[in-house]
């Protein structure tokens, strides 16, 4: 009864391993948990059956897991058969050589053989979750290093925090494990596995929560950058609508001044028709947009942009050329410009040296944007993320990386220098990006 017990608790463990192996590489299929876990348990029977019944077949039963393996993972996860195979190997790989080292770590340090751990169900056992465990935390490093998206919300200090309970766990067992021969009767063996089985279990529940968190986390954060690009669009949209109807306003008003000039022309009442013309020149360059780079969106968002400064007693200085041949998403050159400015603006609101420089232009085989100003409270990083001082804490940092986004999704290259009170942001995208 003790080893059916045991054979069940290391079956359910070693179930719960592939799948995190497969998980840090592979996506889940879509289905129902229920039916996920159903077809689990069934795979988990019949690799439980053909092992005992080829337990005299090593070679052969190694194989069959194998195939198993894939096939299990193939039906489970989005992954071909070939690659499901690979990561059978894999994983039976780690584990084995997990093990081997496990055994002689064992001999070497507490002077028992492996004959002495494993003769036992009690001892061979607790050697396999010990090694479980620590393939367990393998798998966590690999996590770490392999899926930085997923595990992107934790910092380093966390992961530390995090892996002193399964390293506990592998130290409390390894204990157990040298003094397991010191156990009068079966009762207590399974007394002794059942706290290992229960400390794998505890730390297995606090990794999935700890998961469920980060995941939850992480669509928060999603849904918050989706928040912030739609109302930058939003208000540069409502920017470039309210340019278009001043643009309307003004040709409305331009049809009334040349009924007004054409009836001063045939009264020849010249001097009254030259101070009107002068009055009206000057109106116009008022009315003027500044800045015309040839490409429609951009001369809108900068102008735009133009007159706010003006409004906020900003200095904007701005180098631009000819970017008609600028291709990239609307929504795109939106995320970068507004992101990028409003930045800029938010910081010189708050300092004395209220300048900024924009440089948006095209040279040789390559577009430039760079975007320079001052500030007067050191900006706050965490890692390699800056922080506003925005007073809603939840959108701290989400307009830089919404803008590199928009970077690495036409494969280029970005810098940030901030020293001495001075802030600046260059872009470099590809001439591929550019119509030819």
């Amino acid at each position: 009864m003790s080893e059916i017990i045991c054979s069940v608790f290391y079956t359910i463990f070693l179930t719960i391993i592939y799948n995190l192996f497969v998980g840090i590489f592979e996506e889940r299929r879509r289905m129902k948990k229920v039916l996920w876990w159903g077809l689990q348990v069934v795979f988990a029977i019949f690799s439980h059956l053909s092992s005992y019944l080829l337990q005299d077949e090593v070679f052969l039963r190694i194989g069959l897991a194998w195939v198993e393996f894939a096939l299990t993972y193939c039906v489970l996860y989005q992954v071909k058969f070939l690659k499901s195979l690979l990561y059978a190997f894999l994983s039976y790989s780690i584990i084995g050589v997990v093990e081997y080292l496990l055994i002689l770590i064992i001999q070497s340090g507490f002077h028992m053989t492996a004959a002495e751990v494993t003769e036992s169900s009690t001892g061979s056992t607790l050697l396999g979750i010990l090694c479980l465990m620590v393939v367990f935390c393998i798998i966590l490093v690999m996590k770490k290093t392999f899926a930085k998206k997923k595990g992107a919300m934790l910092t380093e200090a966390e992961w530390i925090r995090f892996s002193m309970f399964p390293c506990f766990s592998i130290i409390s067992t390894i204990a157990m494990v040298i003094n397991f021969n010191r156990i009068e009767d079966s009762q207590q063996g399974l007394v002794l596995i059942g706290m290992v089985c229960g400390l794998f279990l505890m730390n297995i529940l606090l990794f999935g929560l700890l998961n469920d968190a980060i995941k939850r986390e992480g669509e928060l954060a999603e849904y918050r950058l989706i928040q912030e690009r739609a109302k930058n669009e939003t208000e540069m949209y409502r920017s470039i609508s309210d340019n278009y109807d001043r643009q309307r306003k003004a040709a409305h008003e331009f049809k009334n001044h040349m009924a007004c000039i054409t009836a001063l022309a045939e009264r020849e009442e010249y001097d009254e028709l030259r101070k009107y013309l002068d009055e009206m020149h000057v109106g116009m360059e008022k009315e003027a947009d500044q800045i015309d780079t040839g490409h429609t969106l951009i001369n809108a968002i900068l102008n735009s942009k133009y007159q706010e400064a003006k409004q906020k007693g900003i200095l904007f200085v701005i180098k631009v050329n000819n970017l008609s041949s600028v291709r990239m998403e609307e929504q795109d050159i939106v995320i970068l410009l507004s992101n990028l400015l409003n930045n800029a603006f938010e910081a010189c609101a708050k300092c004395d040296m209220k300048v900024v420089k924009l440089k948006f232009v095209r040279e040789e085989k390559q577009i430039i944007l760079s975007v320079f100003n001052y500030y007067a409270f050191e900006p706050v990083r965490q890692g390699e993320r800056y922080l506003t001082s925005k007073e809603e804490p939840e959108l701290h940092g989400i307009g830089i990386e919404n803008i590199k986004d928009v970077v690495d999704k036409y494969n280029g290259t970005y810098a940030i220098r901030c020293e001495e009170g001075q802030f600046q942001f260059s872009i470099l995208l590809p001439i591929l990006q550019e119509k030819g």
